[in-house]
């Protein structure tokens, strides 16, 4: 895994959290262009809604994923859903690979 693989990640994390464009494109870093960048500004609920969405995460599967294999307990372990395991409710797909 790359570092950059983390953005795509986290990209994709967005979009299934429902994060509005305008909102995952100011995360990004990019420039929202046109019609809808103009007229499109990021508020407050979305950044909560956003963030909660992000904490659930955490609370499921950030602090104890890979306990079996890195068992420190004080390293923040990352998963990536491009590498991520499969199985029958996360089949192999564009974004998965086999698990080995």
């Amino acid at each position: 895994m790359h570092f950059h693989d983390l953005r795509h990640t986290y990209k994709t994390w967005l979009i299934e959290d429902n994060v509005p464009d305008v909102l995952q494109h100011r995360q990004m870093g990019h420039k929202y262009k046109g019609i809808s960048g103009i007229y499109s500004h990021v508020t407050r609920p979305m950044i909560d809604a956003m963030l909660a969405g992000m904490q659930t995460r955490w609370e499921q599967f950030g602090s104890d994923i890979w306990d079996d294999h890195y068992p420190d307990p004080h390293v923040v372990k990352i998963a990536c859903s491009h590498t991520a395991p499969t199985d029958q409710k996360r089949p192999v797909d564009d974004d998965r690979q086999q698990a080995v």
